[in-house]
């Protein structure tokens, strides 16, 4: 017996999870529905990273002009919720983009917080 016989068991649990649920197969076996998953997983990742000039231009010139904390600190509190649907949900593309959403809206509020005069 292998050493990880017991990865068999939960995979086991997962398929009758998915069929008693009468969840669609994951991987989906329509090809366009998985590249499709595959491009939500790339947007969540890449997406927040559009910040990331942002948070350069607060750290690196300590520059805050033109920027709302009202408006940012909102970002990060609407972002909870969007986690929380995705722990709930289990799904891995919205907890991975809003944990990356959240830590990059954070940021640049605590930059806001120190440079601002």
């Amino acid at each position: 017996m292998s050493h990880f016989s017991w990865l068999h068991h939960i995979n086991k649990r997962k398929r009758y999870y998915r069929i008693h649920k009468k969840l669609k197969p994951y991987p989906h076996p329509n090809p366009w529905i998985r590249r499709l998953d595959v491009l939500v997983l790339i947007v969540g990742i890449l997406g927040p990273m559009s910040n990331i000039p942002q948070i350069l231009k607060i750290f690196f010139e300590q520059n805050v002009k033109g920027l709302s904390l009202i408006t940012w600190s909102l970002f990060c509190v609407f972002t909870i919720p969007w986690l929380l649907y995705g722990i709930v949900h289990k799904s891995k593309p919205i907890i991975i983009a809003n944990i990356l959403w959240f830590t990059t809206q954070l940021t640049i509020v605590i930059g806001i917080l120190v440079f601002s005069n």
